[in-house]
C-alpha cells in the first residue's frame, strides 16, 4: 500500500508513541519522522550482527518444531525473512537477489488481496476498524487528488 510522505511521518509518529508507553524514558532516541527513522537503521547497521540467539530464533520461526506448528505459519515466516534488505538477508548467509525480492512483494501483495476479501463478518473488530481507517484515507487521498 503506497503511503505519501505525510502518512509514513504520521505511522514514524504513532511508533513513537508505542515506543513511550513501552517504557522508554528517554523519547530523543526515539525517530520523530520517516526520514529519522531512515537515517536512525542506517547508523544503527554497523552495530547489528546475527547472533546465535537469532539464528536460532529464524530457524524457529522458518521451520518450526511439530509441538509449534499450529500456532504458526513457516510460510510467513519464510516471507518476512525475504522482505529483509539484501544486507540484513547477507548476515545470515541467504543474500537472495532482486527475484526473490520480487517474489516476496508479490505474495505480499496476494496474501493482502486475499486478507481484504474476507467477508467482514469473519474479520475481528479492530481489523474492521482498521479497514474503515484505510477507506477513509484513500477517500482522503482521491479528493485530494481531485483538487
Amino acid at each position: 500500500m503506497a503511503l505519501t510522505a505525510g502518512e509514513r511521518d504520521a505511522y514514524v509518529a504513532e511508533q513513537r508513541r508505542a515506543a513511550y508507553l513501552a517504557g522508554l524514558a528517554g523519547l530523543t532516541d526515539v525517530p520523530d519522522s520517516a526520514g529519522e527513522l531512515a537515517d536512525h537503521l542506517t547508523g544503527m547497521r554497523a552495530h547489528l550482527s546475527a547472533t546465535d540467539e537469532a539464528r536460532e530464533l529464524l530457524r524457529l520461526v522458518v521451520t518450526p518444531p511439530p509441538s509449534l506448528r499450529p500456532c504458526t505459519l513457516p510460510a510467513v515466516g519464510a516471507l518476512a525473512f525475504a522482505t529483509l534488505p539484501g544486507w540484513a538477508r547477507s548476515m545470515y548467509g541467504c543474500p537472495g537477489d532482486a527475484a526473490a525480492g520480487y517474489a516476496a512483494g508479490a505474495a505480499l501483495k496476494a496474501l493482502r488481496a486475499t486478507a481484504m476479501a474476507m467477508p467482514e463478518r469473519l474479520v475481528a473488530p479492530e481489523i474492521r476498524a482498521a479497514r474503515a481507517l484505510m477507506r477513509a484515507a484513500a477517500r482522503t487521498r482521491g479528493a485530494d487528488v481531485a483538487a
